[in-house]
């Protein structure tokens, strides 16, 4: 391993200054090119979510969209971390009963719900689209009382409610916006 002298650290310094310059230069190119998707704004969402709510179908879960996997995709490693034997997948227990768990931007995912079903009765889930939201209490209206309009850079659920936060697009969501360097750091250290 090799010492971290000052004159490596400047050098890991500017070539991090270059990467995130890199970084935004691009983000620009695509918020200022023909791309008129900009995941970092909330207008964008409540449209996207106007489109694909107005057709709600609770039964056929023709309204309902995973970003990168659902959770059977996720439960081992959710288990994992949660220090929960494997054995216990589908089953319902004390265990898994009393952890609290809050889904950050649920959007339209079946998450929440499926973790219910595994037994986590505890599960919160929150996204800052007003449209969103209704339209999942409408779905799973025995949950309704679970999903919740938050904004995740200004979090008003009480700490307690959060054993495990499960995110699987929100952070890229943010670094889209404005702001995203320091808006991520506000949003990890809610």
């Amino acid at each position: 391993m090799q010492n971290a002298t000052p004159t490596r650290l400047r050098r890991i310094i500017e070539k991090n200054k270059s990467t995130n310059t890199l970084r935004r230069r691009s983000h620009e190119q695509l918020r200022g090119g023909k791309a008129d998707v900009v995941f970092g704004s909330k207008s964008y969402w409540e449209k996207r979510y106007q489109t694909q709510c107005s057709n709600m179908q609770p039964n056929n879960g023709s309204t309902l969209f995973e970003w990168y996997c659902g959770y059977s995709s996720l439960q081992g490693y959710v288990y994992e971390m949660l220090n929960i034997s494997q054995e216990f997948r589908g089953v319902h227990s004390d265990e898994k009963a009393n952890v609290k768990i809050l889904v950050i931007g649920c959007g339209n995912s079946k998450l929440s719900h499926d973790m219910h079903k595994d037994g986590f009765a505890n599960t919160q889930s929150m996204d800052y689209s007003e449209i969103v939201i209704k339209h999942m209490k409408k779905l799973y209206p025995h949950l309704a009382h679970t999903y919740h309009v938050e904004n995740m850079l200004n979090i008003s659920l009480p700490d307690a409610c959060k054993d495990l936060v499960l995110d699987k697009g929100a952070l890229d969501a943010i670094f889209c916006g404005d702001n995203s360097y320091e808006n991520i750091k506000i949003a990890l250290t809610q």
